[in-house]
């Protein structure tokens, strides 16, 4: 697997023949990068990581970040996922946007017409902050199978099958 180490060895010509517009940002301004229009625009950053500037791109309707270093396969599953109309954004990143939508909609509600115990509602809180099974466990001082075994419980409850179906159902 052929790492890319940077912007200057992308290869463009996959990505122009993909029909995906793209953007490189080496070094340039944030903000200046913020006020151009992003819309549908894959933008791939050799940048040190900022997932706050990716959470703007996002909300700047961007088709997805790259932070390079990258992996040729990741830029061909990148290119492929947002051919077929999906966004490529890291998993905190589009984790914390679901959550966001969560809190405006005042979920509460919905949360508690599910029948959680006390314990799956906090770990749904952490679920929420795109933690792992394992940060889980370590915050809340149980077993990594205690929390698989309370998400298992909380995707039953509300019929769903992964954690961004249950954030996406519980945003409704």
């Amino acid at each position: 697997m052929l790492a890319v180490k940077s912007t200057d060895g992308v290869h463009s010509g996959r990505l122009e023949s993909s029909g995906i517009e793209y953007k490189i940002i080496k070094k340039t301004s944030k903000t200046a990068v913020l006020d151009e229009l992003l819309e549908g625009v894959l933008v791939l950053i050799d940048l040190p990581a900022d997932l706050d500037f990716e959470y703007q791109l996002l909300d700047k309707e961007a088709s997805g970040v790259i932070w390079f270093p990258i992996n040729d396969e990741d830029i061909e599953d990148a290119i492929d996922t947002i051919n077929k109309g999906g966004k490529w954004f890291s998993r905190i990143t589009l984790t914390k946007k679901i959550s966001d939508s969560l809190d405006k909609d005042n979920s509460g509600a919905s949360i508690n017409s599910f029948g959680f115990t006390k314990r799956e509602k906090q770990i749904f809180e952490q679920i929420k902050l795109g933690l792992s099974n394992k940060e889980i466990a370590r915050n809340k001082c149980i077993s990594e199978a205690t929390v698989k075994s309370h998400i298992k419980n909380i995707l039953a409850k509300t019929n769903t099958k992964n954690r961004t179906a249950l954030l996406i159902q519980l945003s409704k």
